[in-house]
């Protein structure tokens, strides 16, 4: 696994603050989808413990890290599929990126 450091260190100057912010709004995301699954299941999700943040955030550093370097993933790709592999992660599902030279229409937002 590289760690959070070095990522960031291999990420163009410009796209750091981009990419630290989007990878916070994976993870909160992610806890936001865990309350509407809770809501739908008439049950109260737990409240996110530190832990777990650090947890997630690391489960989407090990993807970005995956799709840049393994896949040769463009930043913009790999941020738009974060949020899948985080979530198929924590589902316990296997998630596949798909190799970089298949189409791929990117969601800006």
């Amino acid at each position: 696994m590289t760690s959070v450091a070095h990522l960031i260190e291999l990420l163009d100057p410009k796209h750091r603050l981009m990419v630290e912010k989007r990878i916070i709004m994976i993870v909160a995301g992610s806890f936001e989808q865990d309350e509407r699954r809770a809501a739908k299941a008439l049950i109260k999700a737990p409240m996110p413990t530190q832990s777990e943040v650090r947890r997630r955030t690391n489960i989407v550093y090990n993807w970005l890290g995956v799709m840049r370097n393994d896949f040769d993933y463009s930043i913009f790709r790999t941020l738009d599929c974060l949020p899948h592999a985080l979530r198929a992660t924590l589902d316990g599902q296997g998630y596949e990126p798909a190799p970089a030279n298949t189409a791929w229409s990117g969601r800006r937002g």
